[in-house]
């Protein structure tokens, strides 16, 4: 994405973020037993792919190209969080490896964004990163229903 300024720049973190958070949530649904862990985490799955969905569609009228993760970015994301759950493959430690990344995820993109405020990210772009951030924590929150 050559020339893309700060607004691509903020849309391919954005992205990034929503494709990496969107791969760790599918990857940990096998090992859920609790049901409304799974309903929620599924619940997050829709919304997750739903942002992304969103922010694809900004990119491409900005005519940026959404980059696909490579493998490798797929194979640390899955390694992570399978180092995360080895050895405690509990409902309340996957919620916790949820709200951990969430968090995490959060603080990124709030870095990015202040980032790319100050280089002049335009205000749709500002706005859609607001809503994922605010997503994330809502979720991490949500989260220690399930950590007992």
């Amino acid at each position: 994405m050559q020339n893309s300024g700060p607004t691509g720049e903020l849309l391919s973190r954005v992205l990034k973020n929503l494709r990496r958070t969107t791969d760790d949530l599918c990857s940990v649904i096998p090992g859920i037993e609790d049901r409304f862990l799974l309903t929620d985490v599924t619940a997050q799955i829709e919304k997750y792919s739903e942002l992304t969905r969103r922010t694809e569609d900004m990119m491409r009228s900005r005519s940026l190209s959404p980059r696909e993760m490579t493998l490798p970015e797929k194979l640390a994301a899955r390694g992570a969080v399978a180092v995360s759950t080895m050895l405690d493959r509990s409902d309340g430690n996957i919620a916790r490896v949820i709200s951990k990344g969430a968090k995490n995820g959060a603080r990124h993109l709030s870095e990015d964004m202040e980032r790319c405020f100050l280089d002049g990210c335009d205000a749709r772009s500002l706005a859609l990163c607001r809503d994922v951030i605010e997503y994330e924590l809502d979720s991490a929150e949500r989260m220690k229903d399930f950590t007992g």
